[in-house]
């Protein structure tokens, strides 16, 4: 379906609301693909906390139920 602003204002798609379906599972190996082909490192585990840094609240770090902290 064309986007609102691709049809005419009295057409009976212009007020049709609309959203994009992805197979989430599909979408997961493809990001999992993406990142580690440049270099980013997997780890699971269940987070029990988040450091955040203050200035900016950015994620500086987050610590797993097993105890391991990244980044280390």
């Amino acid at each position: 379906m064309a986007p609102a602003g691709d049809v005419p204002p009295n057409s009976p798609l212009a007020n049709i609301a609309y959203a994009y379906h992805f197979d989430a599972g599909l979408y997961a190996q493809y990001l999992r693909r993406y990142a580690e082909a440049r270099g980013v490192k997997r780890i699971e585990g269940r987070v029990v906390e988040v450091k955040l840094r203050s200035e900016n609240g950015f994620i500086e770090g987050v610590a797993l139920e097993s105890g391991r902290k990244a980044p280390r």
